[in-house]
């Protein structure tokens, strides 16, 4: 605006005025850097465009900065940024190093004729090894290395390609006039504003125009950068979201391969269990045998207690003859009684020996009983045990299927995911160009706003001129 231009013109004034008469005589103060150098007219506007350190004030100390922030504070004249030359002295030996180009182009710093040798590592730190070439084409050639931006270079139309890749300035209006051109008076000097004066006055109708298209500048410049700071935050929740998603395109690959790793797994335990639910040939004969001796004993128990209730008949047959006997006859009975009661001594003997037997075919019983149960109980732990593999063996079976069909799941999911971030990444290229679009014409614009900045300056300064001759002149003619 109005304000901000003649802010600017007195604090230079203030400026130079202090360091000629006032308290900035020990500071060290040698004025703007643009003001401290001479630069062909052909280059005027790639050095306004690549230069922006052009209207950094110089000192030669950081204490003589610090006295100029002062005097500004306390009077509260605004802001300025300062170039100390005791802070540059390391890069004297690096400027004076020759250096090869491409296509042995000039550097811009190689151009400037400083007023002052002293000024020179305050102009290579402003420009360091940036390049002037004729045109966009050229530029560009000798920028790239492939994909890689290797040099800055600037346009004699003031397109500037920085090392970062990005384009900026060219337009309708280009900036110019930031330094002192071959030929030029310089700007500073005894009682000089640090602006310069010019012959003839501007029309006050063309300093309200100036100062309305300042405004409307100013208003677009707000509007656009509002617009920048749109995209930028779209710009980074699309970056964020792209970032997600391949994290978790990244997660799901690592579950497929857990599953897959999974799944060949179960496979291989399978083929180890599947042979132990069936019963061996061995264990197979061993249960017949059992089966089969448990069915002789108990044939041979039951002839043994066969024989031992015909025994018991014939006692019983015996004591009854004894209780019907008497007198001769019992006499005639007695050598039967011996006789039975030999066989009955006999029958006593292999009654025994039958109960022997019979025990001990009891306890063969016994034993081939609980060696059964133990076959028995070995085959339901068998059958138990293939029950359980094979209710094992399908979860198996099912978790096989979950995992292929999760691992189908997870090989869609991918699919539309890389779909996603494929558009996402168009999305965000295609922001990425409109940025860049607006970046330039925020550039153009801000480019606009200080020319015209630079041309209501100086109206001011040639209307402030006038003013003090039409004053000395009125002073004149009064005597």
């Amino acid at each position: 605006s109005l304000a901000m231009a003649s802010s600017k013109s007195a604090l230079i004034q203030s400026l130079d005025h202090a360091r000629q008469k006032g308290a900035l005589q020990d500071a060290g103060l040698h004025g703007r850097l643009g003001d401290l150098g001479y630069i062909d007219p052909k280059y005027d506007i790639a050095v306004s465009t690549a230069c922006s350190a052009l209207d950094y004030l110089v000192t030669d100390t950081t204490s003589g900065a610090e006295k100029c922030v002062k005097f500004l504070r306390d009077r509260k004249l605004g802001r300025a940024t300062f170039a100390i030359l005791e802070k540059f002295k390391h890069l004297e030996t690096q400027m004076k190093k020759p250096i090869k180009t491409p296509g042995n182009v000039p550097r811009l710093f190689d151009l400037i004729q400083p007023t002052n040798e002293m000024y020179k590592s305050a102009f290579y730190f402003a420009l360091r090894d940036t390049l002037v070439v004729d045109t966009l084409d050229d530029a560009t050639r000798i920028a790239y290395n492939g994909n890689k931006c290797e040099w800055r270079v600037v346009t004699l139309k003031g397109q500037l390609i920085d090392k970062a890749g990005t384009m900026s300035g060219g337009g309708k209006r280009v900036r110019k006039g930031g330094m002192l051109l071959s030929g030029q008076k310089s700007r500073l000097g005894g009682g000089g504003s640090g602006m310069p004066i010019a012959d003839v006055s501007m029309p006050k109708e063309e300093t309200e125009k100036l100062e309305q298209s300042i405004i409307k500048s100013s208003q677009e410049l707000k509007l656009t950068r509002e617009e920048k700071k749109e995209l930028k935050s779209c710009q980074a929740k699309l970056e964020k979201q792209v970032e997600n998603k391949q994290n978790e395109l990244e997660k799901k690959t690592l579950m497929v391969q857990s599953l897959e790793q999974q799944h060949v797994q179960i496979q291989e335990r399978i083929k180890i269990y599947e042979p132990k639910c069936k019963l061996s040939v061995e264990d197979s004969k061993k249960l017949k045998i059992l089966r089969q001796n448990a069915k002789e004993h108990e044939k041979l128990l039951e002839a043994a207690k066969q024989k031992a209730k015909k025994l018991e008949n014939v006692c019983e047959d015996v004591q009854q003859q004894i209780m019907n006997a008497g007198g001769e006859p019992l006499r005639n009975q007695k050598a039967k009684v011996e006789e039975a009661t030999k066989t009955c001594e006999q029958a006593s003997k292999e009654l025994s020996k039958a109960k022997l037997a019979c025990k001990g075919l009891l306890k063969k019983v016994e034993k081939a009983r609980n060696a059964f149960e133990e076959a028995n109980e070995e085959l339901k732990q068998l059958e138990r045990k293939k029950v359980e593999l094979e209710e094992s063996f399908k979860i198996i079976e099912d978790g096989a299927l979950e995992v292929i069909q999760a691992l189908e799941k997870v090989k869609a999911l991918e699919k539309d995911m890389s779909s996603k971030v494929s558009d996402m990444k168009k999305v965000y290229t295609q922001m990425r160009t409109e940025q860049n679009k607006f970046d330039k014409e925020l550039i153009d614009v801000e480019n606009e706003i200080d020319i015209c900045c630079d041309d209501l300056a100086k109206a001011e300064e040639r209307v402030s001129t006038w003013t003090k001759k039409e004053l000395e002149n009125k002073k004149t003619i009064s005597h």
